[in-house]
């Protein structure tokens, strides 16, 4: 049975004392496992003149494209985009306080891939998002805290805890959300 966040919140308070900062970590550490994790989510984005808003759901943004084609995230420079006025299909984008901002001023629909952000845990009767994954968020928060503290062999312990549970859940969600793979028509040769 998956512990509450009261239950966690207490285990973690047991160890390094109680702190506002405990439930913010706990759900640190189930965003950790999210991005560790290969669960992704799938959305069409509006975009109008180049620009589209990255939805709340989204933690981390893996892939962009429109039509199939792959648009690529440009790397950081001086230039600001939009950069080109037309309304080609772009094939770079720059991520600019919360929005996709394409490199012409296209206006149509696109498709992200992303790391889905899991549900934040607020309320005492809370469970994580993921099954089986409570000792591992219990282990990161008590690192991190005892990191914070400046206590650097009990943050070495707990850190060395938190990745050989964040390891052991990362085996029960690969054979839970096993991938399908998919070989483009040609690609062997």
């Amino acid at each position: 049975m998956a512990l509450t966040l009261l239950e966690m919140r207490t285990r973690v308070a047991n160890r390094v004392g109680t702190s506002s900062d405990n439930d913010v970590l706990l759900n640190k550490g189930q965003e950790k496992l999210a991005q560790m994790s290969k669960r992704r989510a799938r959305a069409t984005l509006a975009f109008t003149s180049g620009e589209a808003t990255i939805p709340a759901t989204c933690l981390i943004l893996k892939k962009l494209a429109f039509d199939g084609y792959p648009c690529n995230l440009a790397p950081e420079s001086e230039f600001v985009f939009p950069k080109y006025e037309s309304n080609v299909t772009p094939e770079e984008f720059q991520i600019s306080n919360g929005k996709i901002v394409l490199e012409t001023k296209f206006t149509g629909s696109g498709t992200i891939v992303y790391v889905p952000k899991p549900a934040t845990m607020s309320l005492d009767g809370a469970t994580p998002e993921f099954a089986s994954c409570e000792e591992a968020i219990i282990a990161y928060a008590i690192h991190k805290r005892y990191a914070d503290n400046e206590d650097v062999i009990q943050a070495e312990y707990w850190k060395n805890q938190w990745l050989s549970e964040a390891e052991d859940w990362l085996d029960l969600d690969k054979k839970q959300n096993r991938q399908s793979f998919r070989v483009k028509a040609g690609s062997w040769s």
